[in-house]
């Protein structure tokens, strides 16, 4: 099964726990780089996958909503 890899910047949310001064600066969302394999790409989100067996079982997905992807790129990988 033949996938396209590609690289994606993406933007994550950032969570906080605990007390902290008011004072202190909020911090910004977090900048996320992930390189996978597309396995689906929609309005609404691009789906990734980590690992791709010979019969076409996908290891580890991940889902990143089209509001929160900053940038893709195709990666040219030659097995």
């Amino acid at each position: 099964m033949k996938m396209a890899t590609v690289l994606v910047v993406w933007r994550d949310s950032l969570a906080r726990t605990g007390w902290h001064d008011s004072h202190e600066p909020i911090p910004e969302p977090s900048k996320c780089t992930t390189i996978g394999f597309l396995i689906e790409d929609t309005e609404d989100h691009l789906a990734l996958s980590f690992g791709l067996a010979a019969n076409g079982d996908l290891y580890n997905i991940l889902v990143i909503p089209k509001e929160a992807v900053v940038a893709t790129k195709p990666i040219d990988v030659r097995v």
